[in-house]
């Protein structure tokens, strides 16, 4: 179906995209190295933040993979039914997140939400996306668009700096690095230093795309009268 091979071809265009990342990363690198050397401290720090957001956009081109390999293996699924099936929630919901950041790098993910909108509804996409249980808590992480602490830009200094045999400079030193800020009540962190996504039921051991159960409001919505893909 036509369903199936925008999947499929999603699939190829995230390992193109997470090699492409992989190339603006040396980039970054040599941006740090040459900040470094012209003693610039705020710019070693822009371009290591910069450099841990590619990093971030890597693990999730990953993930993105993964879950749109099992999802062409439950095409079928799609296909033959009615509503969206309650142990593809959270893969749907997480592969539609990662189409807000990376349509532009794999144009096949618009596809993708197209033929859902048109099967199911655009209201029960959306549910997916917008709630928070309904996307992989690690992606929610990967992709945030808050600054790194302080504590992973330095370690990400030393590590270039080392990779490079330069000198580590003095702020970036371990010892030298304050602990990042407790976070307010009732807002917890990964061991990343990041929010946790709100409402994140899943358990951390869970794989990239364990089902969890559907809100009753999802899966009772009737299907949109387009034809399926």
């Amino acid at each position: 179906s036509s369903f199936k091979t925008a999947v499929g071809l999603a699939a190829t265009r995230a390992v193109q995209a997470k090699s492409k990342i992989g190339s603006q990363e040396q980039e970054k690198k040599r941006g740090i190295l040459a900040a470094l050397d012209r003693g610039e401290e705020e710019k070693v720090r822009i371009v290591a933040e910069s450099l841990i957001r590619l990093r971030h956009e890597q693990l999730a081109v990953d993930m993105l993979k993964l879950l749109l390999d099992n999802l062409k293996s439950r095409t079928s699924s799609i296909i033959n039914s009615k509503d969206p099936p309650a142990d593809l929630f959270w893969a749907l919901g997480s592969i539609l997140v990662c189409r807000r950041h990376f349509s532009t790098q794999i144009p096949e993910l618009e596809e993708i939400h197209k033929q859902l909108c048109n099967k199911y509804g655009k209201v029960s996409m959306d549910q997916l996306v917008d709630d928070p249980e309904y996307v992989h808590p690690r992606l929610t992480q990967l992709l945030t668009v808050l600054p790194p602490p302080a504590a992973e830009v330095a370690e990400v200094v030393r590590g270039v700096a080392a990779e490079a045999g330069r000198a580590v400079p003095q702020w970036a030193q371990a010892k030298a690095v304050p602990e990042p800020a407790a976070p307010a009540a009732g807002v917890g962190r990964s061991a990343g230093g990041y929010a946790a996504p709100p409402q994140a039921s899943a358990p951390a051991s869970a794989p990239d795309y364990m089902p969890v159960s559907p809100p009753a409001t999802v899966a009772g919505t009737a299907p949109h009268p387009a034809p399926a893909p």
